[in-house]
């Protein structure tokens, strides 16, 4: 008597199975690239943009403790800079550390690659109102190519009108 063991024996179906081929491995690998490499490019695009706005804001921070720095210095010392002809009185610094308003220096590796220039002079010609200009650029890139960035801050300070 002989049985048949084809419908329970587990080693038939195994050996009955259909292996894998190179070339759907090859398909499946082909797939998986086209869905993981658009995510790559997004992650190097925010990589990008996160250096550029760190950039930006540092240019900022730049800027605007130069414009308190003279905003802290009386009307007449800013009036006397801008009639002695010194309208720019710090032309392109280049940024190598930041001093607080406590007096405390400190430095960053970072601001090596910034350029400020202070630029003072009378709004609109007029004497009672002076107009503190603070560019801050830097380069991205290739400096032939033009890739220059820049911020601009301005601010006012205007004399003691006493009626």
């Amino acid at each position: 008597m002989k049985f048949n063991l084809s419908f329970t024996d587990p080693l038939n179906k195994i050996r009955r199975a259909r292996g894998v081929t190179f070339v759907e491995i090859l398909i499946a690998l082909g797939i998986l690239a086209m869905a993981i490499l658009p995510s790559v490019n997004v992650f190097t695009s925010f990589k990008k943009y996160t250096i550029h706005t760190e950039d930006v804001q540092t240019a900022l921070r730049l800027a605007q403790e130069k414009n308190e720095e003279y905003r802290a210095v009386s009307y007449s010392e800013l009036k006397a800079l801008i009639k002695s002809g010194q309208k720019n009185p710090e032309p392109n610094t280049l940024v190598t550390a930041q001093q607080n308003a406590a007096g405390f220096t400190y430095s960053d590796k970072g601001y090596k690659k910034f350029k400020r220039k202070v630029t003072l002079s009378f709004l609109n010609n007029d004497e009672n109102t002076v107009l503190i200009k603070t560019h801050v650029w830097w380069y991205e890139g290739n400096f032939s190519a033009g890739d220059q960035r820049y911020v601009i801050q301005n601010s006012l300070v205007c004399r003691d009108l006493v009626i």
